[in-house]
């Protein structure tokens, strides 16, 4: 699995191939998985992350999104046990019905 490390834009110096941001709006990324710190300091309301941010715009792409600490370590291992993992054009399964969207 093919894994890039990415930042967020900032500024003109910072190079495009690297850009969070542009992978997203550009939809090069297949799965993103971004896990929210833990603030113990109280924020003003109209505060933004850089976190928030990012995981707003794979929403708003329609970028499939982890943020929980066990459900991504629980995906990477199912990964990891099942490599050769088939993609179908099946949406859902189950013993009587078959669902694709």
């Amino acid at each position: 699995i093919a894994v890039k490390y990415l930042d967020i834009s900032k500024g003109a110096e910072h190079k495009p191939e690297y850009s969070l941001d542009q992978h997203l709006a550009n939809n090069l990324i297949d799965l993103y998985i971004n896990l929210p710190s833990k603030n113990r300091y109280r924020r003003v309301a109209s505060f933004m992350s850089n976190g928030y941010r990012t995981r707003r715009m794979a929403v708003d792409y329609s970028v499939p999104l982890i943020t929980n600490v066990k459900c991504a370590k629980l995906f990477i291992e199912a990964l990891h046990r099942n490599p050769d993992l088939e993609v179908r054009s099946i949406d859902c399964k189950c013993s009587h019905k078959t669902v694709t969207l």
